[in-house]
């Protein structure tokens, strides 16, 4: 990989959005993720943040402005589209082999889909809708405070050459 990242930040947050989907999804994201996708999760997790500080907010005013937000609904569609890619794929993997032990997160969540599922009737299984969630979340619940945590270990490593040598 001859990429020479200038944000550090993005480039950590692409690292470890990579570790996670590897681990939990079986997926690599190296290969078919581009800059786009990263720049959606990023105004993604920027929202949601903003959406968490906002709990004195009525609820109706704050999905009002998420709803209008067209660099939210962007980043949302983009996260949604990885995240359904990431759910056929396992389910096609599924489909393919005998049925065997789920060996990761994914294989889980695709294993306990109920099709069947509605309001009326409370089931035991997953909707897929439950599932997209679950993928999202996975996706962007510790990508951006991890990217952050380990951008500012790789600065002040960089200021301390001593230290980098005792590590």
């Amino acid at each position: 990989d001859n990429r020479i990242y200038t944000d550090l930040t993005l480039g950590c947050q692409s690292l470890v959005m990579n570790i996670i989907a590897f681990i939990a999804f079986d997926h690599d994201l190296e290969a078919e993720i581009d800059s786009s996708c990263a720049l959606a999760l990023q105004d993604f997790v920027y929202y949601a943040g903003q959406f968490m500080m906002t709990a004195w907010l009525p609820r109706w005013l704050v999905r009002l402005y998420l709803t209008l937000n067209w660099k939210y609904q962007h980043a949302r569609r983009i996260l949604c589209e990885l995240s359904k890619q990431i759910v056929e794929q396992e389910q096609n993997k599924q489909n393919e082999t005998e049925s065997q032990r789920p060996k990761n997160l994914i294989a889980s969540l695709v294993s306990s889909i109920n099709e069947q599922a509605n309001d009326e009737q409370i089931s035991s299984g997953l909707t897929q809708a439950e599932i997209f969630d679950e993928v999202l979340m996975a996706i962007t619940a510790g990508t951006e405070t991890t990217a952050k945590v380990l951008s500012w270990f790789i600065f002040y490593m960089s200021k301390y050459p001593r230290v980098q040598q005792r590590i």
